[in-house]
This record gives C-alpha cells, sequence and structure tokens, in this order.
C-alpha cells in the first residue's frame, strides 16, 4: 500500500500568513509498518507515530504531566514541527597591555524549544468525509489551551531534543503559546508553542 508525506512546515505558513490552505503530497517509499527502519531512539523516544486523522507523524512530541488530580497524563502534540536553541553564557574578561580576551564560562542557558503545528478534525469513525469534518478543531485546541494552563514542569519527549533535555532532567515549563489568525479555514488551525528546559530541586533544612 503506497503513502504519502505532506510538508508540515509549507501547511503551517500557508495556514499562518493568509494563502489558501492546499498542501501538496508527494509519494515516499515505505510505510508505516516498514520493518527496515529504526522506531525508536538511543533514548527511547518514538521516531514515528499514528496521529488523530490517521496519518504518520515522523519525530513526534509527546508530553507527560500531572493533572489537577495529581495524575500522571501523556499528551501527543497534533502535527508538530520541532526546533530549538542552545546557547551558553561566558563572560569575556580584557587582558591587560596585550590584545585579546579571557572567555569564562559560567552556565549553559536553558535550552528553548519551539514547536510549530497544526490542529485538524479527526475523520468520522467510518472513515469518511461528514460535515463534521469541515468543523473547528474544538477538541485539540481546548486540549492545547489546558496544556498551557499548566503551571508545572512537564516532561517533553522527542528523538529530536532528547540529546539536549535528558541530561538535564528531561523537563520543560510552557512559556507561550500562539493561535495565528487564518481567514477562510474552518477545520484546521495552526498554533505554535515555545518551551524552556527546567531543572527541579529539592530543598533540604539546615540545621
Amino acid at each position: 500500500m503506497g503513502s504519502v508525506n505532506i510538508s508540515l512546515a509549507a501547511v503551517w505558513e500557508q495556514l499562518s500568513a493568509g494563502s489558501a490552505f492546499k498542501p501538496e503530497f508527494a509519494a515516499v517509499l515505505g510505510g508505516i509498518n516498514d520493518s527496515t527502519r529504526r522506531v525508536y531512539s538511543d533514548t527511547g523516544a518514538e521516531y514515528y507515530t499514528t496521529g488523530d486523522n490517521g496519518n504518520e507523524v515522523h519525530m513526534p512530541v509527546k508530553l507527560r504531566y500531572k493533572d489537577a488530580a495529581g495524575v500522571f497524563q501523556e499528551y501527543y502534540l497534533p502535527l508538530p514541527l520541532v526546533s530549538f536553541t542552545a546557547n551558553k553564557h561566558f563572560v569575556d574578561t580584557p587582558l591587560t597591555d596585550r590584545a585579546g580576551m579571557v572567555a569564562e564560562y559560567i552556565n549553559t542557558n536553558n535550552i528553548v524549544v519551539r514547536v510549530r503545528g497544526i490542529a485538524i478534525n479527526p475523520p468520522s469513525s467510518d472513515g469518511r468525509k461528514s460535515h463534521k469534518d469541515r468543523q473547528y478543531p474544538e477538541g485539540l485546541m481546548n486540549d492545547l489551551a489546558m496544556l498551557f494552563s499548566t503551571q508545572t514542569p512537564m516532561e517533553f519527549i522527542c528523538a529530536a531534543t532528547d540529546p539536549l533535555l535528558k541530561p538535564l532532567g528531561g523537563m520543560v515549563t510552557l512559556r507561550d503559546y500562539e493561535v495565528p489568525d487564518k481567514q477562510g479555514v474552518v477545520e484546521a488551525r495552526a498554533y505554535s508553542m515555545t518551551f524552556h528546559s527546567d531543572s527541579v530541586f529539592e530543598l533540604n533544612d539546615i540545621d
């Protein structure tokens, strides 16, 4: 059975920049059941999963967090595109009577992870197109709003970011959430989220 691949970056730009929602598909080799490719990264994160629409998602993002009742929950961000920034803090001290500076490493700043994604209504249970598919993806947007209201750190699990986040504990805080305006598209909404790495410390009383 053939499979198709969609450029999420192109669709995200279409949804957020005011152009028509006309994603282009291109045939790709293999499918989600292709046994020749790796399924998990060295850190145990999934390389592929199946989205709400039944489509294959490469490099999924899974968030693990505690809900209001203190119960751990897991949530896959819909159709995510992940980018991240890492930088170090140095203090440069000029040398006396000679050219150059001494660069003193202070620390590594927070890892900043940005996720751009698309929320699309899942198809009907029988797999056929219906009027429901053309409606606002209220359920997914409510899920994203709920995530933003979470005030505690959450675990960010993604094969792309694990090499940087795992050594720091894998925890992040959700700092920014944006849904750009888009006219003329009912069933799909672009969104973006910004996460910062977070370290959990235990404070002990000193007698």
